[in-house]
């Protein structure tokens, strides 16, 4: 026979484990590292986004750029056929990598990231998104990591990635 005091230890616990495998409720915020310069009227080149649905998400970074900041981009179609024809995979520590794409591209600023974790909203817990965004800016040794988590009742990954872009791009120089 089971103890009423083993029932209500067992009861105590079961709240914790599922907070364990849930991300916090209510999530939004945005952390940037290094020195980011200012990115308004850059012309923005943006490579491929790692995670779910590439090309989407990449799309909704580049439209809260240019909706929040007034970056200008570099035509996709270009950005891609550059990342096809050459081994350059965008990184902080390639500078020179990040320099010859600048040129190539006539760009000011490399954007790259990936979404860490997506959860949908689908009546029950809210949505979640994690995302990372880097930034190097060609013509100096400028850069910025952006790490944004959002939690909303936003349905559409979509809408709940244009919501933490055009935050991630106000908080931005």
């Amino acid at each position: 026979m089971i103890s009423r005091r083993l029932l209500l230890a067992a009861a105590a616990t079961a709240p914790l484990a599922a907070c364990a495998e849930r991300p916090p409720h209510f999530i939004n915020q945005v952390s940037i590292e290094g020195q980011p310069a200012p990115i308004g009227g850059a012309r923005l080149a943006a490579f491929a986004f790692a995670g779910p649905e590439p090309i989407r998400v990449r799309d909704n970074a580049v439209r809260s750029f240019v909706n929040v900041k007034g970056v200008v981009p570099v035509r996709f179609e270009l950005v891609d056929g550059y990342a096809a024809s050459t081994p350059f995979q965008p990184s902080f520590p390639d500078r020179a990598g990040i320099a010859r794409a600048g040129q190539a591209l006539g760009c000011d600023v490399v954007i790259w990231g990936r979404v860490n974790q997506f959860e949908p909203y689908q009546g029950g817990p809210p949505g979640f998104v994690d995302v990372t965004v880097n930034l190097a800016w060609v013509a100096n040794p400028a850069y910025a990591v952006v790490s944004g988590q959002r939690q909303a009742n936003i349905g559409a990954y979509e809408g709940l990635l244009h919501v933490m872009f055009d935050e991630i791009a106000g908080r931005l120089p």
